[in-house]
């Protein structure tokens, strides 16, 4: 099955958001965020501080936590997580300003204009691959409903590793170790559910990244809650018991413990459908 990004997408001309908007970073000071091309300096937040530490540093320390076939930061977070529902209709453009203010924290108006003239609504049914392991990423897909999953493939025998899922209003969508204009998936991408994304093509995005410090912020936020997630997830497949792995599934996933196949859950888990079928019984059981 094909990956189907829209091919043929009409994106009104971009205004620069550095020349009107109080959030844009002066020249001066964006050239202290930068230190050389494949070194980038990020802020990420510490409690209500901002720490600074070399992006390209850290990746490369936790690349050592990483699994043989996940070698990659997986965006499925959700960095701001309301509790009230969004009705999403495409082509109203203030829903779109609504939903990256209130799943994505973002506040400045005139970043909220840009993303909502750059964004474009992309329906996919369910079963679809939406992104190919190794195929150029043009865009980044913010998840507004349904369910998705991201694995990479054995080589040998092409089994499935499952790595994530996402279903909450503002997932990012994607498996990769950074963000770049050349960037290739290291993850395949596919729905469970039919899906709703609003996608924000890369290059429109990163201009907005270096000009505004809130999306700067964001996208540092969004590393830190990748790289933690990351690492959590590893911990517990590499330091616990069978058990143990699927109660930390349904603290983590609990809206998709019946919705899930088996089959995926194993896969998540590390474990065999025979060891995941001994534990539900169990798990049964005891409840």
């Amino acid at each position: 099955m094909r990956s189907r990004y829209p091919s043929a997408v009409s994106l009104p001309e971009q205004k620069n958001v550095s020349a009107s908007a109080p959030d844009a970073v002066p020249p001066a000071e964006e050239n202290k965020k930068t230190d050389t091309k494949t070194h980038r300096i990020h802020t990420v937040p510490t409690g209500n501080r901002f720490s600074v530490f070399d992006a390209s540093a850290v990746q490369s320390e936790l690349a050592r936590y990483l699994h043989p076939h996940k070698k990659h930061l997986l965006f499925f977070q959700t960095v701001v997580l309301p509790h009230r529902t969004l009705h999403f209709h495409e082509n109203e453009n203030t829903e779109k300003q609504e939903f990256f203010k209130t799943y994505l924290g973002i506040k400045n108006k005139n970043v909220l204009s840009s993303l909502e003239q750059m964004a474009y609504v992309w329906k996919v049914k369910d079963k679809e691959v939406i992104i190919r392991e190794g195929e150029p990423l043009p865009c980044v897909p913010f998840l507004v409903s349904g369910i998705v999953k991201g694995y990479c493939e054995s080589k040998g025998d092409g089994k499935e590793h499952v790595s994530c899922f996402g279903y909450l209003k503002g997932d990012i969508v994607v498996g990769i170790s950074n963000l770049s204009k050349n960037v290739k998936s290291l993850l395949t991408i596919e729905s469970i559910s039919s899906c709703t994304m609003l996608c924000v093509p890369i290059p429109e995005l990163l201009k907005l990244i270096e000009q505004s410090p809130e999306m700067m912020r964001l996208y540092n936020r969004a590393l830190s809650l990748a790289y933690k997630k990351l690492i959590e997830h590893e911990d517990i497949v590499a330091n616990h018991r069978a058990k143990e792995r699927y109660q930390y599934f349904v603290d983590t996933y609990r809206d998709l413990v019946d919705v899930v196949s088996k089959k995926d859950i194993a896969s998540y888990l590390h474990l065999s459908p025979e060891s995941l079928s001994r534990v539900l019984k169990s798990y049964k059981e005891e409840k």
